[in-house]
């Protein structure tokens, strides 16, 4: 859950290097965690405001042995 609300914290946050860097950081984290399928699928996806989707989802979307990595 704390991965998925800083990345959309820092989504929308003014870019930055500082910023770039945490969100590159993040997108590495979850890449590793939700696995190259669910992954693609969130870089892809956007919300009503034409935000990046909250990763959140995918990760209900894990087998249970591997949402808490």
């Amino acid at each position: 859950e704390a991965l998925s609300l800083t990345w959309m914290t820092a989504e929308v946050a003014d870019y930055t290097p500082e910023i770039g860097l945490l969100r590159t950081w993040l997108q590495d984290e979850l890449f590793d965690r939700l696995g190259e399928d669910l992954f693609d699928e969130w870089v892809v996806d956007f919300d009503e405001n034409d935000h990046g989707a909250d990763p959140m989802k995918y990760f209900t979307r894990l087998p249970e042995s591997n949402r808490h990595r």
